[in-house]
């Protein structure tokens, strides 16, 4: 978005609905962060779901798209996690295809949560910070 950046508010949760399969629901408010570029946008409404699924066999953890016709078999990326050792934090990281970009992904497990999502290619570029504090 030409430089641009934004903020979300929100909340997000994980439920679970099986042994080894958990909901992932967030949503907010996506504000516009004041720049000096012009025009900003309207705060907007956001949500998103995934389902986060463990593969034993793979010793890897799935993250589905949870579609709106019910269906949630549309794999997003998978995640291999790697302990942190001796001060170092737990990382997960997987990689997406959509069309001709790439979304990158990095998953920080300590204090707070973070997800990162580095997008490029010829049609998308940018990066998505989010960071979780628990409450």
């Amino acid at each position: 978005m030409n430089g641009r950046v934004f903020d979300v508010c929100g909340a997000a949760s994980f439920s679970s609905t099986g042994e080894a399969e958990h909901l992932y629901a967030e949503s907010g408010t996506m504000i516009e962060r004041k720049t000096g570029y012009e025009p900003t946008m309207k705060d907007l409404s956001v949500s998103k779901r995934y389902w986060y699924r463990y593969d034993d066999q793979r010793d890897e953890i799935g993250i589905y798209f949870d579609d709106r016709d019910g269906s949630k078999d549309r794999l997003f990326h998978t995640m291999k996690v790697r302990a942190g050792g001796q001060g170092k934090e737990t990382v997960g990281s997987g990689s997406h295809r959509c069309g001709s970009d790439v979304y990158h992904v990095e998953y920080v497990f300590g204090e707070p949560l973070s997800i990162e999502y580095r997008v490029s290619g010829p049609n998308k570029e940018y990066t998505s910070r989010t960071n979780f504090t628990r409450i």
